[in-house]
């Protein structure tokens, strides 16, 4: 599983993860570097994350140092990550990330969705100041996006 990111809008941070090869780990450990960056220069920010391209290589053995890296994310005193979308259509992804989930609580909220072109309506929404909460909730509710 190799991960791409985009940083291209910022405060929207795009990761998308595919099928391929990464050797050692090096794009998750960029994506982590990415991210304590972000929080040692004081940035808010939040991800999409896109998972539909991945089908076959999961790289669960990563699963126990992302669960070690949100610990010690989850010790600093002030969070810059507003929150995340994570699109995945893959019912084994949603049950490894609900499993995950069950372990630790999140850094920020989670938006899970299926769709990625919702998504991106979504990050629009949230960034909105003159959209109010409701309209969110129903947003959410209509396109069936689950918070955490």
């Amino acid at each position: 599983m190799k991960f791409y990111l985009n940083t291209f809008k910022f405060p929207t941070v795009k990761v998308k993860a595919t099928d391929e090869n990464d050797e050692n780990n090096e794009s998750y450990i960029k994506l982590i570097d990415l991210w304590w960056k972000f929080y040692k220069k004081k940035k808010h920010f939040h991800f999409i994350f896109d998972f539909n391209n991945l089908n076959h290589n999961y790289n669960l053995k990563i699963i126990p140092q992302f669960i070690k890296d949100q610990l010690l994310l989850k010790q600093q005193k002030k969070h810059y990550l507003d929150y995340s979308i994570v699109t995945l259509s893959n019912k084994y992804l949603i049950f490894i990330l609900k499993s995950i989930l069950s372990i630790i609580s999140p850094i920020g909220v989670i938006y899970i969705s299926n769709d990625l072109k919702i998504s991106k309506n979504l990050v629009n929404y949230l960034n909105n100041p003159f959209i109010y909460d409701d309209f969110i909730d129903t947003f959410l509710l209509v396109n069936n996006i689950t918070k955490i």
